[in-house]
């Protein structure tokens, strides 16, 4: 730790709070809303983990979150010893003249570190390239089935589709779907992105969050209220990204040459977190016509995990 204030050019300062986001009132708000977007968005994450995994059973499932858990602990306390190692042994300044976002400090890290030229740095270079691989295919398939049976399928068709159809369909929709990706990644290559990663921990905790907290505690929500807070929370989230600093203002923003900011502070979580549980409680509190869910036999599947 002594190695890595001193590496990063700032020794007398470099744990001090507020050198992110400064010392002002704004400042301190934006840190506050860094919190919650990290807490929050994780915290919903084994939940999420548990609906999207081949788990059998109630305790599988459960199971499985607990080690997601592990994991994503594990995980943030080895990006907090890679970051602090980067700054120790590269040092904050050749970070910063290598890449003004940061984006190369592990592999530089690696690059210091390794006893034989460029071995370390090629196997994580590997290792990124399976990982973000994987992911790619898992979100493409899922986009692609989603469009295919949930969109086409069953609301644009309202189930009168074979299913050699919606294979048919889930083909198209996958090489679809691989294009845009593809030209998005040309077309953006060399922008910063760095803020999508917060954008989808605030998403998670802006509309997963008060979706399972309403429906574990809360006996009055209803079907709308429930579909107003995923849809409404997405909506605030995606308002909110647009109009703050992290897509137009700063030199770091997306489009560093506008500003059409409006949010003081660059995490949204603070605004769209209290958004989502709003927009969740008017909608059943003042709904008409809407029959409050089935309280009873969700608490029992969860405790129980039957059906």
């Amino acid at each position: 730790m002594r190695a890595a204030a001193t590496g990063s050019g700032r020794a007398g300062r470099y744990f001090e709070p507020g050198q992110l986001y400064g010392g002002s009132g704004a400042g301190a708000i934006d840190r506050l809303s860094a919190c919650l977007t990290i807490a929050l968005g994780f915290a919903v994450l084994p939940s999420l983990l548990m609906c999207v995994s081949a788990s059998p059973t109630g305790p599988s499932a459960r199971r499985s979150a607990r080690h997601a858990v592990v994991l994503f602990a594990l995980f943030s306390v080895i990006m907090t010893v890679l970051g602090m190692g980067a700054a120790a042994l590269v040092g904050g300044a050749n970070i910063a003249a290598n890449s003004g976002q940061g984006y190369s400090a592990i592999f530089l890290l690696f690059d210091t570190v390794s006893e034989q030229e460029g071995l370390l740095f090629t196997a994580f270079a590997c290792a990124m390239f399976i990982t973000a691989l994987g992911s790619v295919a898992g979100l493409m398939l899922a986009a692609a089935a989603s469009v295919s049976h949930d969109v086409h399928a069953v609301s644009m068709r309202r189930g009168r589709v074979g299913q050699e159809q919606e294979v048919r369909m889930t083909r198209w929709m996958l090489a679809t779907v691989g294009l845009l990706c593809v030209m998005l990644a040309v077309v953006l290559h060399g922008w910063s992105v760095l803020f999508f990663a917060s954008f989808a921990a605030a998403v998670a905790a802006s509309t997963i969050l008060p979706a399972l907290l309403y429906a574990l505690f809360w006996k009055g929500l209803t079907r709308r209220g429930l579909l107003c807070t995923l849809y409404g929370g997405a909506a605030c989230c995606l308002a909110a990204q647009l109009w703050n600093p992290t897509v137009s203002g700063t030199p770091q923003s997306l489009l560093p040459r506008l500003d059409f900011a409006v949010l003081p502070f660059e995490n949204i979580a603070i605004v769209t977190v209290p958004a989502g549980f709003l927009i969740g409680w008017l909608t059943s509190r003042f709904g008409r016509g809407q029959a409050p869910l089935d309280y009873a036999g969700t608490e029992r599947r969860i405790l129980t995990g039957t059906r």
